[in-house]
């Protein structure tokens, strides 16, 4: 439960000012080893908070890998040229399994031969390979997800909502959540959640499933989905723990033979 910092204030300097900053070798970043390949160390250069991005993505591949990125040989020229190229060669010469594909697109962003394509420190802390068990996997995944849509604002759609949850007893979370529009629904399965029960509540009194239209002059009237639109929606590339979906009291019979046409 421990939290590991890595420090290293030896030869800080401030962002913006002009230096010539001190540095070990195999973790220069390319555009100072063009520099120095070039006769040109003396010349100072600008701080850039890209050239820590450029060696923590190093410190990490190292930490994870178990070996450095570049050995003590390395010639500035190589770390100048071959960053990307290197990158991609070092990924494929671990063992499968070593380095996982979210923390591949991690090194991805930092390991960059041009430092402006490079992660910020603030973008990084984001990613979710940063974020404890608890609040990626384990967290994302729901016991149910109730979406309801009420465009007419004239449906008491959340007593049959709480009457569906209270019959799922798993300790799993169960999560309301108002999706007025399929892009909302859409929205939150690129989030990362994962639901393995999906309920819609969006219908209208004559019983079809009912979102609010989307799109520059769209009114507010609902719009029915159609069989294509719940597919791509629903599809186990987008929720892979998806077992199960309600369509509470909506007249579907149409829709079905859509979807198996």
């Amino acid at each position: 439960g421990s939290t590991l910092k890595l420090v290293d204030f030896g030869s800080a300097q401030r962002v913006g000012v002009t230096a010539t900053p001190a540095h070990t070798r195999r973790y220069c970043p390319p555009e100072l080893a063009a520099r120095i390949a070039e006769r040109r160390s003396h010349e100072p250069i600008v701080m850039r908070p890209q050239f820590d991005s450029w060696a923590a993505g190093l410190l990490v591949y190292e930490l994870l890998a178990g070996r450095p990125f570049f050995g003590e040989s390395v010639e500035y020229w190589d770390i100048a040229t071959s960053a990307d190229t290197a990158l991609q060669a070092r990924l494929k010469e671990l063992p499968e399994g070593t380095i996982s594909d979210p923390q591949a697109r991690l090194l991805k962003c930092m390991i960059r031969l041009q430092p402006d394509l490079r992660s910020t420190a603030h973008d990084l802390s984001e990613k979710k390979v940063f974020s404890s068990a608890d609040d990626t996997f384990d967290r994302k995944k729901l016991e149910v997800a109730a979406f309801f849509c009420d465009p007419r604002r004239d449906l008491g759609l959340m007593r049959e909502i709480e009457l569906l949850l209270s019959v799922f007893v798993d300790n799993r979370r169960k999560q309301v959540i108002p999706a007025a529009t399929l892009s909302s629904v859409a929205n939150v399965f690129d989030r990362g959640f994962l639901p393995r029960v999906i309920s819609f509540s969006g219908h209208q009194f004559c019983g079809h499933l009912l979102f609010e239209k989307e799109g520059p002059g769209s009114s507010s009237h609902g719009a029915l989905p159609t069989a294509d639109d719940l597919i791509s929606l629903l599809c186990p590339q987008r929720a892979p723990e998806l077992q199960i979906v309600f369509l509470n009291a909506c007249k579907t019979e149409a829709l079905s033979h859509e979807v198996h046409a």
